[in-house]
């Protein structure tokens, strides 16, 4: 049986320390999911994910406060597409939770989602998201001068 090396991790083991357990335990790659109201979150995604043998996936839930625990997810396919009007498996991304019908749409789609870091896909609420307005405007480039040109004027009649 194999053993796993926790020498200086304490016992529950802190979202902080999932890393040095990968470091000391290069077989196994470890990603981690949040529970968040009525949405899962994903909090943790490994670097090792490619090249470990085992990858396991974590549902941490907590009361709130400090006590947390985590569950470990069977199937992603289940977990995020419950509501889906197709019972039929999908394969999942781990850095954005984005179900996709085939494997080879997932492989193609994780090449430029792994680059970033891990991130949730948010849709709009159907009622209070209907219209999407510009609120930043102290991200706007400011500007020197504008220039404005009708190129009607510029069309020769023919």
């Amino acid at each position: 049986m194999h053993m796993l090396n926790m020498d200086g991790i304490q016992s529950p083991v802190l979202l902080s320390s999932i890393s040095k357990f990968e470091n000391q335990n290069r077989d196994i790659s470890a990603n981690v999911l949040y529970h968040d109201r009525d949405q899962i979150v994903p909090t943790r995604t490994s670097t090792f994910a490619d090249d470990s043998k085992h990858q396991v996936t974590l549902l941490m839930i907590t009361d709130g406060n400090d006590k947390f625990h985590y569950l470990f997810v069977q199937s992603m396919s289940r977990l995020i597409t419950t509501g889906a009007k197709h019972k039929r498996k999908h394969y999942v991304c781990n850095y954005c939770l984005y179900p996709f019908p085939k494997e080879d749409q997932l492989k193609e789609h994780t090449i430029m989602c792994r680059q970033h870091q891990s991130q949730q896909i948010r849709y709009p609420t159907p009622g209070k998201d209907n219209v999407l307005k510009f609120t930043k405007f102290h991200y706007r480039f400011p500007v020197p001068f504008v220039i404005y040109a009708d190129f009607k004027c510029f069309v020769g009649e023919e």
